[in-house]
């Protein structure tokens, strides 16, 4: 499936790989604030047609990454650096990126999402809360969970783009932990496409193996 704005996608998750490399640290020395939360948009019913499905998956390969394991498409591209790993489709449309944080500090996951989500959120146009935080299960954990959409624009390329945040300290129970970050996205109106195609899968997926 291709979709419009791979730069801005792209563009997008470079940013977000910095955010949250840097909210640990902004958070833990008290640089960060926390915004009010937002009243969230209901979001409504995905009415998905023909054209926007994309076939099923043909293969699947598992990846095995720092202190976790997930089954992604054949034939997308994953790059690894540090503790950042990002997994893209053959057009460079769609991301899905993880990034493992040493949280020693024990700041809670809703606060690193917060600061995240923020720093996302100054960079687009005409931000709205498609779902607001929330408490999610994510393979025996406690997660949380936000997505947004707005407008970005990159060069001469405006597009609305949906992206969606998970925040998970593991494990929830421990005090000095490893915070695991994952943000996707795709062009607003692909969105529901892209999740029932890939990204629910690499979800679903998703094991700790440490």
């Amino acid at each position: 499936m291709k979709l419009p704005g791979r730069c801005s996608i792209s563009r997008l998750v470079v940013l977000m790989t910095c955010n949250v490399l840097l909210a640990v640290v902004l958070v833990a020395c008290g640089g960060g604030s926390t915004a009010s939360t937002p009243t969230p948009t209901p979001k409504p019913s995905p009415t998905p047609t023909a054209t926007q499905t994309p076939l099923p998956a043909v293969g699947t390969t598992i990846y095995k990454g720092n202190g976790f394991t997930l089954t992604y498409t054949q034939g997308w591209k994953v790059t690894a650096a540090s503790n950042t790993v990002e997994f893209s489709d053959p057009t460079n449309a769609l991301h899905f990126i993880v990034v493992v944080t040493p949280n020693t500090s024990g700041i809670s996951a809703s606060t690193l999402l917060s600061v995240e989500v923020q720093a996302i959120k100054s960079t687009l146009k005409n931000v709205k809360t498609v779902e607001g935080p929330s408490g999610t299960a994510f393979d025996g954990d406690t997660a949380q969970q936000e997505e947004i959409e707005g407008t970005s624009t990159s060069g001469s390329q405006t597009m609305t783009v949906e992206l969606q945040f998970f925040s998970d300290n593991h494990p929830n129970n421990k005090t000095q932990n490893t915070n695991f970050t994952i943000v996707y996205g795709a062009e607003a109106s692909q969105m529901h496409a892209a999740f029932t195609a890939y990204y629910s899968q690499m979800l679903s997926s998703f094991t700790f193996t440490a």
